[in-house]
């Protein structure tokens, strides 16, 4: 079952995912991952995710006693944590994806394409999820979520302006990881303070 009403609007929060853990608890070292052949860098990916999304069902069941693929209509950030920030043209901010739908099979998407290369590339590091099921009285309920998401990226766009002109969202959101703008960006990860203010839901 989703989330119940008293608990929508709530932002529960999942810090510190990290894939060297991840890929080092089934049997793979995330140091040495260049060098494995392809065969088996397909299987230590594999078997990495497969980790990284059932540990995060668990978290999310232990704080809401609900199934995370019950959440249909949810809206999900990803961030980087341990106070690293990402420098986009209006400032620096740990956020990276934001996005709505099935969180599950979206994470779990992400993770199989842009997410598992750009954690890799930056070895060791943690990551946060938040995770919301939005919902609003009188609303039509299979579209809150979409307009609370594009609520938070037109803020985003409209404070952070991206990584370049004409890549106005958060980094992963449309570039692909082999791209030169991508890996610029994934250069300029630096610590800071800034933390990503997210909206309160009325």
């Amino acid at each position: 079952m989703s989330l119940g009403n008293g608990r929508k609007n709530t932002w529960f929060k999942f810090r510190n995912q990290n894939l060297a853990i991840f890929m080092r608890d089934v049997g793979f070292d995330i140091s040495v991952y260049a060098r494995y052949s392809s065969k088996v860098k397909s299987e230590a990916k594999r078997l990495a995710i497969r980790k990284a999304i059932n540990s995060l069902k668990s978290e999310f069941y232990d704080k809401t006693s609900c199934e995370l693929k019950d959440i249909k209509r949810g809206v999900y950030v990803i961030r980087l944590s341990d106070n690293m920030s990402m420098q986009y043209r209006g400032g620096h901010i740990p956020v990276i994806y934001i996005g709505q739908g099935n969180v599950e099979k979206r994470i779990r998407n992400h993770y199989e394409g842009k997410l598992f290369d750009f954690m890799l590339s930056l070895n060791g590091m943690n990551f946060d999820f938040y995770i919301c099921e939005p919902w609003k009285s009188h609303y039509r309920g299979a579209d809150f979520h979409k307009q609370v998401e594009y609520t938070m990226i037109s803020d985003f766009e409209d404070k952070y302006q991206g990584i370049s002109e004409g890549h106005c969202f958060p980094l992963i959101s449309t570039l692909g990881f082999k791209s030169p703008v991508f890996r610029r960006a994934a250069l300029s990860v630096k610590r800071g303070s800034m933390t990503l203010e997210l909206r309160k839901m009325k």
